[in-house]
């Protein structure tokens, strides 16, 4: 009964194989995930190594893992589950990435808790024996809880190195109800508090629930306790340990406090005054309440408080004054040591009237490497009150620090007996903080004025009135001391208060520095970071602390001017620093660089927030010497930039040819003034942006740009600009231009930078001047890249209309001259508007070029005369022009008498006024003008002939597409019978239409039309595979004719001119078997003929039977009545038009009737004949059973197994042997039984049979209980359920074996001899289903029902000799069971199930059922869902449709209602035994039914049946 609570691990399989399974009823097995909702790590003293989390605890990926590197020895993952569960088992796994064997976790606790604060422990191991070996599983048993928790944690402690690791934790649940409880009340006594103890009866898992604590004992006045029972006394005891629930006593301090160690949150109370060892606490967290008695050591030291121990110490009797004394040599009365040693003595409102006294100091705490008596520093201190006397000093704080101590003293009374000790002695950098209390005298380690805290001083009296000034060395703090509360005042000249306390400045006005509690300026600079502000006296250092990567994005403001920054004083930005200097109005000074950015990547911004302007005079502003360093001066739009430069450069970009620096300045405003260039940029890797700014110069210039840096300019004022590396244009930002000093726009490509000063103007647009041929008064020259669809620049206003395109790129001309000058050989230009050729005559000779016509005028002439028509366009030489696109050409065309046959020159649209050629090269134009499908027509549409085109001139002319024509022939092909798609050889036909006509084309044979096909619009088709309408052609051969044709815009049709016709073969089909004949199986002899198999069927033809190959053959399906094997052979009659396969058989066979064949017993007496058994006779010397009809069985034969010795007693076996044709004969021997005579005396001696009165696992009897000798006696035994027969044997009175014969179904017979006799049976278990299934006990409730599904082929497992009694079984498997269970019929049909596969092994079993109605599939009845686990309800439902049975009422379950699919399937299960719910009046209907459960359940069924 487990329900598995994933978080998550490895091999689900290997979980379930592992996890106990024991079922308390069959039904109650459930297996559900519960979701793992939260997890935490502790300590926070740690780290996760890389990748590396406590959620990878619970991922389900055994390839992650949990590595913690710890500063102590343990670690806890705590996690909440979505609900309570009661934890029966857990599952660890060993790291995988991180694995190593040392860092598995060897011992560890596992707590529980429904808080999430209160915690108990539940499981605890010292040794895991975890494997060495990555991803491995170890599952651990928890003992089983009535308790549910919520929340979990295991506390992991680490045995080498400060590591452990962990792959995956999973947690198993139990979902046992717990509603039958066995409960045990126990009272609480003087000791132990009252509980109560439950069991559960059904899995055994427990729960103590204290519902009060212990009464303690309660002594009279004779000292012994008066409670019923007890006989404690008062004087057994010195301490008392008290929990929440229980009182332990101890007969010594000494015990309770080592008890106590192991015990969180308790209290020892002493009970009456004691002597001790020195007592070593080194863990736990408790009270010791002296309870005004006195605890004295006879050692050196009372306590030693070491290690990982919290320990509290009161007097909770106000009434009496506790004591803890040392006397011995060098005694103390109590020790701290360890860094998590803490030790608190009273409380903050009472229980410290304690004394501690000792000859020398009360408490010592040192370093870990010290001697004698000296010890580990940096435990904690606390106390409250109490009083302190030691010889050398009260208190002794003796520090190294390594790890300093804490102690804080918040009253008491310290004092030194002897005359050079002091009540507070501080050694060694020890030190303590004192809110209060009466020191006698202190001897401070280190600055006094560490004593002091927030709200305390040292007063000579108890008063505050009378404080003194610690930090002044001549006030002695010898004498007696106070701690006073104090409100410190700094509000003096001196920052301090009069208590010696200087100021921390912790409430500085952020804004000028100035502290609110001395009224002091705090420093000259401040660093902002977020929220945090620090001040600063040196700017240097406020800037590499905002330089600091972890400080990116600070901001530093000088509150003061700072006129003497000295070399030293160079700022100096880091590695990914990104800082802001604001100049807050103020002015700096410097006689070197200002900034130095030596970091890669740095950022730095330069403002000025005040009004005011600031001022910087510097040698030099920034140097760059890291790549990806960036300076921004001003903010966007020139806010925060009205700073003053003064240097001799603000900045110069030299050039690195090791490592060419990437730099960036940004600028928006202000004045800059250089004794040199005010930026030098000199190498690529710069990149300077300004957005204004007044740029001026004592010397060279304002801008000196060279060797490929960057200069991007939208605003700003420049004495001069020196740029040797670009054209000025390319500096400008869009909408910018180059002006003078009075503002106006100068041509940038003509205006001397060099030597007069400029300035950036933004809003500029670029306006085109017509005398300029697109050039702008900024020196921009258009590039005409908006230009209209008519040819217009919408940019400078000219008129473009041919558009020329070379390698992709487009440029646009005003005439066709100038865009063919411009042409290359594959250009090609495109008409806009209506062109202008631009001169009177124009000679292509040297490039081929497309011209596109698009549907615009080409026109003729000069430039001031467009209206010429007489200009020529004379292609010549290599020169070539393919015409497309409709439209006009005015000029003539003129092919010169040099051009070859294979020139490009084409005519693929337009209309020509003239096209002219040499009259001694005439063949040139008819070549050219039938390429690529096209043609010239006249005016009047006619087309032009090949001798029409030999013409010298040609008038007004058009270059149309050829309407359409074959491209590609078909060729003969031939197709089988009733496949209607047109054979590859016939879809070869390819045509072309031409623009502006569709074409068709048909297939036909003689007037019938087999297939016709239509496109729209122009191009080069091939035939598609398309298939005839109408009857299939009959096999044979038909001549084919193709009619293509094509209609222009106007209906016009055109024939094409070339003649198609392939021949086209029809060959017959094959017919085919549809379903097969199967042999009809399980037939037997019954002396009736039988059909021996299943009719088949065929398509296109009929299926006929013999049974031999050569016939003869008939539609009637064969029969026979013998039996015997058959060989039934068919084939196919095929229709017209389809030719069949070879003929084939299929195997029959009627099995053989069984006849059985029994020799009659006989008997005669001793003297008499034997019987003759030469002629037996039917039913008198044999019996026949299972004869069928009207046959006989003639040939019996009966013999002797040896010749009777009939003189005296005996038995001999008759054997039988018969034949018969159509039976397998079982024969049965009888038994002649001799019997002595008697005597004349009338009678003989009979002696008992005697049998074991009792016999373990089965039962015996005999007939008859007295024998005489030599009469046969027969013993029969019967085994119980699960066992047999192991041993059985019979004795005479001396102790002779006597014969046994074994005569079947557990009967035994034998001779009684004269004596009487003794039998003897034992039984064994049943294991024989041990020969099918290892997993399937003979105890198990299911036994009986697997061995019977095994020994009728119902089942065999799941492999490895493992039936898996409690994996849920699938849907598959139940009707695979059911089918099996019915004898497995064959269906007629298989199922349409998509998830069903034909050669699944459960395929058959899904028809069948399908078939009986037992199942419809699932969802919308396409699927079975083969795969679907089986629930109870679903389980019920297919066996009950099974059994075609009904059943009546309404089940008596409550979780059934009497509407569901399944109630009236449960009621028949219950009301027939076959199953009684879980218990608690529930069925479980959606709880998952396992493979014992269903087979019990069949099981049942067919016993019941």
């Amino acid at each position: 009964m487990k329900k598995r609570l994933f978080s998550i691990l490895t091999a689900l399989c290997l979980c379930l194989s592992l996890l106990p399974t024991a079922a308390l009823a069959e039904e109650e097995i459930n297996t559900a995930a519960v979701k793992v909702i939260s997890c935490s790590a502790w300590p926070e003293n740690g780290k996760w190594y890389p990748d590396s989390s406590a959620e990878s605890l619970f991922d389900g990926d055994s390839t992650t893992s949990w590595d913690w590197e710890l500063n102590n020895n343990s670690s806890r993952v705590r996690f909440e589950t979505s609900e309570p569960i009661s934890l029966v088992s857990y599952t660890l796994s060993t790291g995988k990435t991180w694995n190593r064997s040392d860092f598995n976790p060897v011992s560890w606790t596992l707590n529980a808790s429904n808080n999430g604060e209160d915690w108990v422990q539940i499981h605890s191991v010292t040794d895991g024996g975890l494997s060495t070996t990555p991803a491995q599983n170890k599952i651990f048993t928890v003992s089983p809880l009535i308790d549910k928790y919520s929340y979990y944690e295991f506390v992991f402690t680490v045995r080498s190195g400060g590591h452990i690791t962990l792959g995956e934790i999973e947690l198993v649940q139990s979902t046992c109800p717990h509603t039958d409880c066995e409960e045990t009340v126990t009272p609480p006594t003087c000791t132990t508090g009252g509980s109560t103890y439950r069991e559960c009866k059904a899995c055994h898992a427990t729960q103590t629930t204290n519902f009060t604590s212990a009464l303690g004992h309660a002594f009279g006045e004779d000292g012994v306790c008066t409670r019923s029972g007890c006989t404690a006394e008062r004087s057994d005891f010195q301490a008392v340990l008290k929990t929440a629930s229980d009182l332990q006593y101890y007969t010594s301090v000494y015990e309770a406090l080592n008890a106590a160690q192991e015990k969180t949150g308790c209290t020892v109370q002493m009970l009456s005054d004691a002597e001790t060892n020195r007592i070593t606490l080194s863990k736990g967290n408790f009270t010791l309440d002296l309870n005004g008695y006195t605890l004295k050591a006879s050692s050196d030291l009372t306590f030693l408080i070491s290690d990982h121990a919290h320990i509290t110490l009161v007097n909770t009797d106000s009434s009496k004054l506790a004591k803890v004394l040392s006397n011995a040599y060098s005694p103390k009365a109590f020790e701290v040591t360890g860094t998590d040693a803490q030790l608190t003595i009273g409380t903050n409102t009472a229980d410290s009237n304690i004394q501690f006294i000792a000859k020398s100091s009360a408490v010592d705490q040192s370093e870990v490497f010290g001697y004698g008596g000296e010890v580990l520093a940096g435990g904690t201190l606390t106390v409250y009150g109490g009083s302190f006397q030691g010889k050398n000093a009260g208190l002794w704080i003796h520090d190294n620090g390594i790890a300093q101590c804490s102690v804080n003293i918040y009253n008491g009374v310290f004092e030194a007996t002897g005359t050079d000790g002091v009540g507070l002695l501080m050694e060694n950098g020890g030190s303590a903080k004192l809110y209060g209390g009466e020191f006698h005298g202190i001897t401070p380690s280190g600055n006094r004025l560490d004593l002091l805290t927030d709200r305390s001083a040292l007063s000579t009296t108890d008063s505050e009135g009378d404080i003194f000034d610690l930090s002044n060395s001549e006030n002695s703090l010898a004498g007696k001391i106070y701690a006073v509360l104090h409100t410190h005042d700094f509000r003096t000249s001196t920052s301090k208060c009069k208590c010696g306390l200087p100021c921390t400045h912790s409430n500085i006005n952020t804004e000028t520095g100035i502290c609110s509690d001395c009224y002091q300026r705090a420093g000259s600079v401040k660093l902002t970071k977020g929220s945090t502000v620090t001040f600063y006296n040196s700017l240097p250092a406020a800037v590499s602390e905002a330089a600091k990567y972890e400080n990116a994005d600070s901001t530093v403001t000088l509150l003061t001017d700072f006129n003497d920054l000295g070399h030293d004083d160079q700022l100096t930005l880091g590695w990914h620093s990104d800082v802001t200097l604001d100049l807050n109005g103020k002015k700096v000074n410097m006689s070197v660089v200002l900034f130095h950015l030596a970091g890669a990547d740095g950022k730095l911004t330069v403002v000025n927030t005040a009004t005011t302007q600031a001022e910087v005079r510097v040698i030099g502003t920034f140097a760059f010497a890291q790549t990806g360093t960036s300076v921004t001066i001003g903010r966007e739009g020139g806010s925060e930039s009205n700073i003053a430069f003064y240097a001799n450069q603000l900045a110069r970009f030299a050039e690195n040819a090791q490592n060419p620096y990437q730099m960036t300045l940004t600028i928006y405003g202000g004045e800059y003034h250089s004794g040199s260039f005010v930026l030098d940029i000199e190498t690529a890797g710069a990149a300077v942006n300004i957005h204004g700014g007044n740029f001026a110069d004592y010397a060279t210039g304002a801008i000196y740009l060279k060797g490929g840096g960057k200069l991007h300019l939208s605003g700003g004022a420049f004495s001069q600009i020196r740029n040797s590396d670009c054209p000025y244009l390319d500096l400008l930002a869009d909408g910018c231009a180059f002006a003078d000093a009075g503002g106006n726009v100068v041509d940038a490509t003509a205006y001397d930078f060099f030597n007069k000063s400029c300035k950036v103007v933004s809003g500029h647009t670029h306006q085109s001047r017509q005398d300029m041929d697109g050039k702008c008064a900024c020196g921009y020259v258009c590039p005409h890249t908006n230009i209209s669809a008519t040819g217009h620049c919408d940019a400078c206003g000219g008129d473009f209309p041919a558009e020329l395109t070379t390698d992709g790129k487009t440029t646009h001309h005003e005439t066709m001259e100038h865009a063919l000058n411009a042409a290359a050989s594959g250009s090609t230009i495109r008409l806009i508007n209506t062109t202008m050729l631009g001169s009177e005559n124009y000679t292509l000779a040297d490039k081929a070029i497309t011209i596109d016509l698009n549907g615009q005028n080409l026109t003729g002439g000069l430039v001031e005369d467009p209206t010429n028509t007489e200009a020529t366009l004379q292609i010549s030489g290599s020169g070539a022009v393919m015409f497309t696109g409709a439209g006009s050409v005015q000029p003539y065309i003129h092919l010169d008498k040099n051009l070859t046959a294979d020139n490009q020159t084409a005519f693929l649209g337009g209309t020509f006024s003239s096209i002219l050629q040499s009259s001694d090269n005439t063949t040139v134009l008819p070549t050219l003008a039938q390429a690529n499908g096209f043609a010239l027509r006249n005016a009047d549409g006619s087309w032009l002939s090949l001798s029409g085109l030999a013409a010298e001139k040609l008038q007004n002319v058009t270059a149309s597409a050829v309407p359409v024509a074959v491209v590609t022939m078909p060729e003969d092909a031939s197709l089988v019978y009733g496949d209607k798609a047109l054979p590859a050889g016939l879809t070869k036909l390819t045509i072309r239409a031409a623009k502006g006509f569709s074409a068709t084309v048909m297939w036909k044979t003689g007037e019938r039309l087999l297939s016709a096909k239509t496109w729209s619009n122009y191009g080069e088709y091939a035939y598609p595979e398309l298939s005839y309408t109408g009857d299939p052609l009959d096999k044979g051969e038909y001549p084919l004719t193709c009619v293509i044709t094509a209609v222009d815009k106007t209906g016009k049709t055109f024939t094409a001119y070339e003649t198609v016709a392939p021949k086209l073969t029809v060959t017959a089909a094959n017919a085919e078997i549809k379903t097969a004949p199967k042999a009809v199986p399980e037939l037997t002899y019954d002396t009736t003929a039988h059909a021996l198999v299943t009719p088949g069927a065929a398509e296109h033809g009929t299926l006929q039977y013999a049974l031999s190959e050569s016939g003869p053959y008939s539609a009637d399906v064969p029969i026979a009545t013998g039996a015997g094997t058959y060989e039934v052979w068919y084939k196919i009659v095929p229709d017209k038009n389809y030719a069949a396969p070879a003929a084939q058989f299929v195997e029959a066979r009627i099995a053989s009737a069984t006849l059985t064949v029994t020799a009659l017993d006989k008997q005669i007496t001793a003297g008499q004949p034997a019987p003759d058994l030469a002629n037996p006779i039917p039913g008198e010397d044999y019996k026949v059973d299972g004869l069928l009809g009207q046959d006989t069985l003639a040939a019996v034969t009966l013999t002797y197994n040896e010749t009777p010795d009939t003189s005296r007693a005996g038995s001999y076996t008759i054997n039988i042997s018969a034949t018969l044709a159509n039976y397998d004969i079982m024969t049965i021997p009888g038994t002649l039984t001799i019997v002595p005579r008697r005597s004349a005396g009338g009678g003989s001696t009979t002696y008992p049979v005697n049998t074991p009165s009792k016999v373990a696992n089965g039962t015996v009897t005999v007939s008859p209980k007295n024998a005489s000798k030599g009469d046969t006696v027969t013993v029969t035994v019967k085994s119980d359920s699960g066992y047999v027969l192991e041993t059985i044997s019979v004795t005479d009175k001396n102790g002779n074996n006597l014969k046994l014969t074994d005569k079947g179904n557990g009967k035994y017979t034998f001779t009684m001899p004269t004596s009487k006799v003794e039998i003897k049976v034992t039984f064994m278990e049943d294991n024989s289903v041990l020969n099918f299934f290892y997993d399937v006990p003979n105890n198990a409730y299911y036994y009986e029902a697997v061995k019977w599904a095994a020994e009728n082929g119902i089942t065999g497992g799941v492999g490895n000799s493992l039936f898996a009694p409690n994996q849920p079984c699938t849907r598959a498997q139940i009707v695979t069971f059911l089918w099996r269970a019915a004898g497995s019929p064959e269906p007629k049909n298989m199922s349409n199930f998509s998830d069903v596969p034909a050669d699944s092994y459960y395929a058959k079993a899904v028809a069948w059922a399908v078939e009986n109605g037992i199942t419809t599939g699932t969802g919308d009845g396409s699927k079975f869902s083969p795969d679907a686990t089986c629930t109870r309800a679903q389980s019920v439902t297919f066996l009950f449709r099974a059994s075609k049975a009904s059943a009546n009422g309404a089940p008596a379950f409550s979780d059934v209602a009497a509407t569901a699919y399944y109630a009236e399937a449960v009621k028949w299960a219950t009301d027939n035994g076959i199953t009684n719910g879980i218990g608690d009046n529930l069925f479980g209907s959606d709880n998952d039914c396992t493979r014992a459960q269903i087979v019990t359940f069949l099981y049942r069924m067919y016993q019941e049946n």
